[in-house]
Order: structure tokens, then C-alpha cells, then sequence
């Protein structure tokens, strides 16, 4: 008797590290940031699921401040995303997911309140779950 052969499901870990100290509005690789998307994106060549967005700082944003990193699709923002604030050093969204086709690409944005456009002491450490389909 023969049996169709079953695509077993991976679960693969995507990590970025800023590699210095965090900037506003920038995009995040693996040891460093960019300011340019285009430069910053990742091409999947499977069809997929993203989850469990979890980011850890060296320090924290300080009382009234915070810090965003959003999960963007195809240069537009998902609701995969992480708010770190005031004296937290740390956050995950294990609620929301994000559907990926074969050629989509994603980038990870940092963005601030109450510190835009400077340089701010900490690194972002984050992680992604990739789920093939």
C-alpha cells in the first residue's frame, strides 16, 4: 500500500541582536541595525507561521518611556509586536501570529516614546518563531 510522503512541520528560531546600543527608528539585524528596510529584510522560501516575539534589553527604557519592536510583512506593520516600558527589561507577545508565503519578507523595527531620533543606551536582544506549513 502506498502512503503520500507527509511534509513533517520545522520549527525553526529567528534571532536579531542590535550588537550596540539601541537607535530610534531603526531596523535590526543580526549585530547591527540599519536605517534602510530593504537592507534589513528576510526572504522566506517557505510557507509559514511567525509567533512568540520575545525581546530582552540591557537596560531599561526609564519611568515614562518606552520601546516598540513590531514584526513588519512586506514593509507594512503586523500586529506581532513588543512594548517594553518604564523599569521592565524585557517582554514577549505569544497571542499574535503572522501568516508567510513563499517570497514575503520581514524586518524587525525599534522605535521609541520620549527618546526619538537618539541613541539609546541598551541592546535588543529579540527572538521569532518560524513555524513551516
Amino acid at each position: 500500500m502506498n502512503h503520500p510522503s507527509v511534509k513533517p512541520s520545522t520549527v525553526e528560531t529567528i534571532r536579531w541582536n542590535s550588537g550596540s546600543n539601541l537607535s530610534d527608528n531603526t531596523f535590526q539585524l543580526y549585530g547591527k541595525q540599519d536605517t534602510v528596510e530593504e537592507q534589513s529584510q528576510l526572504i522566506f522560501l517557505e510557507k509559514g507561521t511567525l509567533s512568540n516575539l520575545t525581546v530582552k534589553l540591557t537596560s531599561e527604557p526609564g519611568i515614562g518611556n518606552s520601546r516598540k519592536f513590531t514584526v513588519r510583512l512586506n514593509g507594512v506593520d503586523t500586529s506581532l509586536d513588543v512594548i517594553i516600558a518604564d523599569n521592565a527589561t524585557s517582554g514577549s507577545n505569544n497571542i499574535d501570529q503572522v501568516q508567510v508565503n513563499e517570497l514575503d519578507c520581514i524586518s524587525l523595527v525599534h522605535t521609541s516614546t520620549n527618546n526619538e531620533g537618539l541613541i539609546l543606551p541598551s541592546v535588543g536582544i529579540s527572538g521569532l518563531k518560524f513555524k513551516q506549513i
